[in-house]
């Protein structure tokens, strides 16, 4: 359930809002602006606030009080009703009865009354109804519990789950496979072969002896070779 410290508007003649002062309330006080919406606080002569509390016999009003901003706040009377005579329809309660000139006679329509219920014990801050009723009769309440006002139940703890912190993924780069180095066996340069030429035997020249004769006065040789 959501409610909020207002302000919550009620219709009726010129319609009324209600909103808690927080800066005014705490664990035993829970004070309300009161504001006439396009009409006079002097037709709300009463309103009640919700109380959300089971054993509300033990539960205690000390004080409250109603000003005008700026001026002295005025005790005014406040009952506790119980769950058999709530007069809006929201039991258990606690109504407000007060008249404008009571709390203020020099002003008569004020633009905004400050509400004050003192407790007799420490209380929590839950979700209750406001309502009132005109001078006809008319009831002009909530239903939804939209105001923040007093319980006699804790809030609710909400233990929230421990965040965890989920460990970064890490992106295995993919395995380059190296493909195997083909060693390249050496290439043998085979030297050239040398074609030795043969060699030729040169046959030895035979020297033919001259043949050596005798002519007349003189001697003549012959050389004859068997060599071409």
């Amino acid at each position: 359930m959501v409610c909020t410290n207002g302000p919550v508007i009620l219709p009726g003649p010129g319609g009324f809002s209600f909103e808690l002062l927080p800066d005014m309330s705490d664990a035993r006080n829970f004070c309300y602006r009161v504001r006439g919406v396009g009409g006079s606080l002097s037709n709300l002569s009463s309103w009640e606030l919700g109380i959300n509390c089971e054993d509300f016999t033990c539960l205690g009003i000390l004080v409250t009080t109603a000003q005008v901003e700026g001026e002295e706040p005025e005790y005014i009377q406040g009952n506790k009703i119980p769950p058999a005579k709530g007069f809006t329809g929201i039991v258990p309660a606690v109504n407000l009865d007060f008249t404008v000139e009571q709390i203020d006679q020099f002003n008569p329509d004020p633009d905004s009354v400050i509400f004050c219920i003192t407790f007799d014990q420490d209380l929590f801050r839950g979700c209750v109804d406001v309502g009132y009723i005109d001078e006809d009769g008319n009831v002009f309440r909530t239903t939804n519990q939209p105001l923040i006002g007093p319980t006699c139940v804790p809030p609710v703890t909400t233990t929230v789950a421990p965040t965890t912190t989920v460990a970064p993924t890490t992106t295995v780069a993919p395995t380059t496979t190296v493909a195997p180095t083909t060693t390249v066996a050496p290439t043998t340069t085979v030297a050239p072969t040398t074609t030795v030429a043969p060699t030729t035997t040169v046959a030895p020249t035979t020297t033919v002896a001259p043949t050596c004769y005798t002519m007349l006065y003189e001697e003549k040789c012959l050389y004859t070779s068997t060599c071409s």
